[in-house]
């Protein structure tokens, strides 16, 4: 009976460890990513994003005129700038790749704003995070205000409007798809599809839950913003409480992953609280954290 016991207490001990090891350290997904770096062939790395290639450039540059409540952020190739979504108050601001703020965009109506990604056009969508609604909006190099009640809006409700709704949003034009992650409890990822009837010439809409994507593998506490790559085709997901940016392919397979850590990517200090990822059409990497913080990656040439 002592030595059932005794092991039992050894098991427990064990799983301890490996659970504290990962939430605070990162070791489960840091010896992934050494397996990945090692089983990766160069054609593979080259034909992915490849997050271990990046190098921090611009590091925790605070937003002119921002505190706090950055929460999103996506990239313009019209327009050449970067658009932040700011939670409070409701805000969109236009960087250059540098971080500098061209202007800011009021956004009236709108809630909780946790998430912006470019769409094609002038095109953008707005995720609100408690009211569990997308909105599409149009943003033209003289916009200045948005009104939420003008535009248009997609609501979904996949339960209680709470503070663990979406986090995240992204868009894949050529599929007319968007897709949201919810942070936690539990994770999930959900793609909207905007489908055009032959007879009628109207829209409806189609949501799936893709279950390709292994979330025991991906070693992430939450989900705090994702970006889909045109290129690759590949998603990047990112979460702040593991401090880590992962690519996954549309296997649902984990390809790459950069830490979010002192000493990784150069970087000089963790990132405090990430609240989103961006490309740019030069392949750059953008992150943004609480309060204010902008981080951008470049990609280093072997």
């Amino acid at each position: 009976m002592m030595r059932l016991l005794k092991r039992s207490i050894v098991v427990l001990l064990a799983l301890f460890l490996c659970w504290t090891g990962e939430y605070v350290f990162g070791w489960g997904s840091r010896l992934q990513s050494i397996m990945l770096s090692l089983t990766t062939s160069e054609q593979q790395k080259q034909q992915s994003i490849w997050l271990p290639s990046y190098s921090v450039d611009i590091e925790a540059l605070p937003l002119s005129g921002v505190d706090n409540n950055v929460s999103g952020i996506t990239y313009s190739p019209k327009q050449d700038s970067l658009f932040v979504i700011v939670n409070q108050p409701p805000t969109v601001l236009e960087l250059d790749k540098h971080g500098g703020v061209v202007r800011k965009i009021a956004l009236e109506g709108f809630h909780d704003t946790e998430a912006i990604a470019y769409i094609g056009g002038d095109q953008f969508a707005i995720a609100e995070e408690r009211e569990q609604r997308i909105t599409l909006v149009e943003i033209t190099k003289d916009t200045d205000k948005i009104k939420r009640d003008s535009q248009p809006q997609i609501q979904l409700v996949f339960g209680p409007k709470t503070n663990k709704g979406f986090e995240g949003i992204a868009a894949d034009q050529t599929a007319n798809r968007i897709i949201v992650v919810k942070e936690r409890s539990p994770l999930k990822i959900y793609e909207i599809f905007r489908l055009k009837h032959e007879e009628t010439g109207n829209f409806s809409l189609r949501v799936e839950m893709p279950d390709s994507l292994r979330w025991s593998s991906l070693f992430m506490a939450d989900l705090s913003g994702l970006h889909f790559d045109h290129k690759t085709r590949n998603l990047l997901l990112l979460s702040d409480e593991s401090k880590r940016v992962t690519e996954v392919n549309a296997s649902g397979e984990t390809v790459s992953m950069l830490e979010l850590r002192h000493g990784y990517g150069g970087l000089a200090r963790h990132i405090p609280q990430a609240e989103g990822v961006t490309l740019d059409d030069e392949n750059n990497l953008y992150v943004v954290s609480e309060p204010n913080l902008l981080y951008r990656f470049r990609k280093v040439v072997q």
